[in-house]
């Protein structure tokens, strides 16, 4: 949906691709400074509970997909990185990776994060995890922004 009217927006207004350029840009900065100020704060852990692994990667990719911050996040890497006139066909594969990469990474990590070991490796670099990541987004933010 992002990606769909974005791209007729943009094909129309050309200041509203480089509006949205900033602001993608600008988003991807305070979302790695949220990130830094949150990494030190440990996560509300429950007890393990019985899910399947199959439920789990459901329930993940439902989560992802129907989260605002998901549309956020992917329309501001879409206005900074496809072009204002851009071909149909072009939304067409980068909505079939968005939703082929999403489906691997979100349904990957609840697999992965079943584990109570991996899950208990990460809490313990959590900190540091975060805030590798936070800087990394910073960084691309930054990086977008100057090159204005």
């Amino acid at each position: 949906m992002a990606m769909a009217g974005l791209g007729f927006l943009l094909t129309h207004f050309d200041w509203l691709h480089v509006t949205l350029q900033v602001v993608g840009a600008l988003y991807l900065i305070w979302l790695g400074l949220k990130m830094i100020r949150g990494a030190a704060k440990p996560l509300k852990t429950t007890g393990p509970t019985e899910v399947t692994w199959r439920s789990a990667m459901r329930l993940a990719y439902v989560v992802s997909m129907t989260n605002p911050k998901s549309v956020a996040f992917f329309g501001s890497i879409f206005a900074l990185v496809i072009p204002a006139h851009a071909p149909i066909w072009l939304y067409c594969v980068i909505a079939l990776t968005c939703f082929l990469l999403s489906a691997l990474w979100y349904c990957g990590l609840a697999f992965f994060f079943s584990n109570p070991r991996v899950s208990d490796s990460f809490l313990r670099f959590k900190a540091g995890i975060e805030r590798v990541m936070s800087a990394a987004l910073i960084l691309i933010g930054s990086r977008l922004l100057l090159a204005r």
